[in-house]
């Protein structure tokens, strides 16, 4: 095993490990979910936990691009493999659906800052909250659609072969690498940016309307809500900073590969991969360290299992009383 193996492994350990103690935590604490953020940040986990498993079990990560022989028996099968599986297109469209979830977040966000009374009716429509949910997983299978678009399969000396077809560069081909890179992070990342600029400024005339009640009852029930507010506005940031951080030097990168100014499979193409894969493992942290909630929730479930355990570790380590 190389060092990209080596690396690629501990990534998907500790991205499968840490997202899947967030889905655990919030299938323990459903009461949760009643939170439209809630269901992003759950969304969000479940998407890191299916990369993980992609980069463990799909070739061309830890398993070598050949691990697997090509299925020969039918060409539906062969087509399945070649464009779905061989061609990486389930992990970065999952990755494209976490932008989009940040994104989604962010719009989240943004109207329980600057628009509670139309957040309130936002997060009673149930509707509204699913489509919120579903529309970047099918946002993450449209702009990467061209991946499995770009591959296809031939019989060399009776062995099955996937391969990606030559790309001529044409003005075609320039605009769709433009339209996929702007639509995959770009855009995402300029609305993000004027989100929270505008999340900023109202957060802080917020925080000054509090300071001027002088009830003291009032000020500080206000205050509480406020700090709850910000507490999860927080969360919402860190991990939509991080997760654009992560993946746009691969996007960019990917983009400027479709026009030939770069090439894949080379180091830096790896380093750009790995920074992009990183990023599920650093969001399981960003819940831990920026929401108080996510905190107590974990630790009364490794509470739960510590109690479960102990009876059984007692029983293993006392000695046995002898009569003499």
């Amino acid at each position: 095993m190389d060092y990209q193996n080596v690396i690629l492994t501990i990534i998907a350990v500790i991205a499968f490990i840490g997202n899947m103690l967030t889905v655990l935590l919030f299938l323990r604490k459903s009461k949760l979910l009643k939170k439209t953020y809630n269901c992003l940040i759950l969304a969000l986990a479940i998407q890191d936990v299916l990369l993980a498993i992609c980069i463990m079990v799909l070739p061309g990560f830890i398993l070598g691009g050949d691990y697997y022989n090509v299925p020969a028996d039918s060409e539906i099968s062969r087509w399945i493999y070649c464009k779905m599986l061989w061609s990486h297109f389930i992990p970065f469209a999952l990755g494209i659906a976490s932008v989009y979830t940040c994104l989604m977040l962010t719009f989240d966000r943004w109207l329980a800052v600057v628009k509670p009374l139309s957040y309130k009716k936002y997060e009673q429509s149930r509707m509204v909250v699913i489509l919120t949910v579903l529309f970047p997983w099918i946002a993450g299978m449209c702009f990467e659609i061209t991946a499995p678009l770009g591959t296809s399969s031939t019989e060399i000396n009776g062995t099955v072969v996937c391969y990606w077809k030559t790309r001529e560069y044409t003005s075609k081909t320039i605009f769709l690498a433009v339209f996929t890179f702007l639509g995959m992070i770009v855009i995402p990342a300029a609305l993000m940016v004027l989100a929270y600029t505008s999340i900023i400024v109202h957060m802080k005339r917020s925080q000054n309307r509090v300071t001027v009640i002088r009830n003291n009852s009032e000020m500080r029930r206000r205050r509480s809500a406020f700090m709850s507010l910000k507490r999860v506005t927080m969360t919402a940031f860190f991990a939509s900073t991080v997760v654009i951080v992560c993946w746009l030097p691969d996007q960019f990168f990917y983009a400027l590969s479709q026009v030939q100014l770069t090439e894949l499979q080379t180091t830096t193409h790896f380093v750009v991969k790995i920074l992009a894969f990183a990023n599920s493992c650093f969001n399981p942290v960003i819940y831990c360290f920026s929401n108080s909630t996510y905190t107590r929730g974990l630790r009364e479930m490794f509470g739960c299992l510590c109690c479960k355990m102990y009876p059984l570790v007692s029983e293993f380590s006392m000695p046995e009383h002898t009569t003499s």
